[in-house]
């Protein structure tokens, strides 16, 4: 039954978030952007704003988590987390780097869109994990 009701607040906690911080407006905006300019050189520029927009949320909702965690345990292993994943990041980039090597528009923007889910994914995973510690302490009061 808890483990129904902890999905239950995920699930309702990604519809919310959606609302709750207008992602749509980063992607929307990475969209405007590379269909204003489709050179090479635009992509990344848009890719690299794109990117900076969700690592502001992503850090946004590590610093909510963060300081929703108690005890120093926990928040111990959620920066060994984090860490961890940043060591991921790292090397999923190197993996586009090598499998996308190539000046095409096709595949600069493959590599650039990979690039961004990358962080994103994170980004809502971490802004989750925020919104349910907030759940979770206002039905405890």
């Amino acid at each position: 039954m808890k483990t129904a009701i902890l999905f239950f607040i995920f699930f309702v906690s990604l519809k919310v978030n959606a609302q709750t911080h207008n992602w749509e407006r980063i992607d929307m905006k990475y969209q405007k952007c590379i269909n204003s300019d489709t050179s090479i050189g635009n992509i990344g520029t848009c890719a690299f704003s794109a990117i900076s927009d969700w690592e502001k949320e992503m850090n946004k909702a590590f610093d909510g988590v963060l300081k929703s965690l108690k005890l120093s345990k926990d928040k111990i292993a959620f920066k060994h987390a984090q860490s961890a994943w940043l060591v991921f990041r790292d090397a999923e980039y190197k993996s586009f780097d090598n499998m996308f090597n190539n000046t095409t528009y096709q595949w600069c923007k493959t590599r650039a869109d990979s690039r961004i889910n990358i962080v994103k994914t994170r980004a809502i995973q971490l802004s989750n994990y925020y919104d349910s510690l907030k759940y979770i302490k206002k039905i405890k009061n």
